[in-house]
């Protein structure tokens, strides 16, 4: 993504010789302002950048499954039981149908 400081907009020669005065004074105030919106933005992206919600107030539905945290994973390791029909056959005839 190109910068509003390493590639400010310019009003090209050819156009910039053909504008009134007045024209010219309000192109340059909307570059102006297009350059300050640019500005915001880098700033706002690079708050953003990292969140999740375990580390702000997004919601949990926001993060996708498969994106959860180390943490979470171990936590999800040591609280797994294996439930259904494996749990009802006996030990001692592994092969009985349930």
């Amino acid at each position: 993504m190109s910068s509003a400081k390493a590639n400010p907009l310019t009003i090209p020669p050819e156009l910039d010789a053909e504008m009134t005065p007045a024209v010219r004074a309000f192109v340059q105030s909307l570059l102006a302002r297009f350059a300050q919106f640019e500005a915001e933005l880098q700033e706002l992206r690079r708050r953003v950048e990292g969140k999740t919600p375990q580390n702000s107030s997004l919601p949990p539905s926001t993060q996708h499954p498969r994106e959860a945290t180390v943490a979470e994973a171990e936590i999800e390791e040591e609280t797994w039981r294996p439930t259904g029909p494996r749990e009802a056959r006996s030990a001692a005839d592994p092969h009985q149908r349930v």
